[in-house]
């Protein structure tokens, strides 16, 4: 059997950026950051270039054209630029971005009795509830009718901490797979949809890539569990394959999905291919 997990954002167009604002103007942006940018300076990915700006109290490292633009930004507005700091006020007040939905990764399901999970990523508010519910209606019309909803976070803030997003899907994924849930870092002898196949489809290609060391998260949350569960774990696994299989959702509406395949295994044993 096989469970299709949707990351909403793969339907839902709602482009957030993170604002560097002088702290005296906070509704004049200097500069916006796509979510995959404010991450890189997060990372410290630019530290090599040795471009350096302090904002909110602390050292960020840029490229060179990060760099020229806050200096122009600044320019325009008359900003400080000793007194920059960053705003997360379209993650915080997504009521006035606009948004449109898009069904081309999941036509292949239409009018089809398949398992669909949708994951969403963002804090579940009342605006956030109606983007739900219309593309619940929308899903519907078209023959597919989800199982549930995953809401994976619950502060708006914290959307941009990847590395708790790629834990929490995967840790969702390892559950269907096992067909038992967790308790924090453990499985609990509380079952649900038990399925052999993951398939899931998401638009951000360096999340996609990081859930290849699923087999270490499945290691660990086996290794926090009962003897009795996990000696039922690992002989479901012997007998059943399980497999977990990625889709990059791609802009090229000729290839739509780049597909990776990874097997559940207490040995961490990888198969992996491409343009399934």
């Amino acid at each position: 059997m096989v469970a299709h997990f949707f990351d909403i954002d793969t339907f839902v167009k709602l482009e957030q950026k993170v604002w560097i604002i002088d702290k005296s103007k906070p509704n004049s942006p200097v500069l916006k950051l796509s979510k995959s940018d404010y991450n890189v300076l997060k990372k410290g990915l630019f530290l090599n270039q040795n471009l350096k700006l302090r904002i909110g109290g602390e050292y960020f490292y840029f490229n060179k054209e990060m760099l020229d633009s806050i200096k122009l930004g600044c320019k325009k507005i008359k900003a400080n630029v000793s007194d920059l700091t960053f705003s997360f006020t379209e993650f915080k007040n997504i009521e006035s971005l606009n948004y449109t939905l898009d069904l081309s990764s999941i036509k292949h399901l239409f009018r089809t009795n398949d398992i669909v999970y949708i994951v969403c990523s963002k804090m579940k508010n009342p605006f956030y509830e109606k983007i739900v519910e219309e593309l619940n209606q929308k899903l519907r019309s078209n023959g597919v009718k989800p199982r549930d909803f995953y809401f994976l976070i619950e502060d708006s803030t914290k959307v941009l901490d990847d590395d708790i997003l790629i834990y929490k899907k995967m840790k969702l994924f390892l559950q269907h797979l096992v067909g038992y849930k967790t308790d924090n870092n453990t499985f609990i002898d509380e079952k649900l949809t038990d399925v052999d196949d993951v398939y899931y489809y998401g638009d951000n290609k360096t999340d996609i890539s990081r859930m290849e060391p699923f087999n270490k998260l499945f290691r660990k949350l086996l290794s926090n569990t009962d003897e009795y569960l996990k000696d039922i774990i690992l002989s479901d696994i012997k007998e059943r394959k399980k497999t977990l299989t990625t889709h990059f959702v791609s802009s090229n509406k000729m290839n739509l999905f780049d597909t990776k395949s990874y097997d559940l295994s207490y040995n961490n044993r990888l198969k992996r291919f491409k343009d399934f």
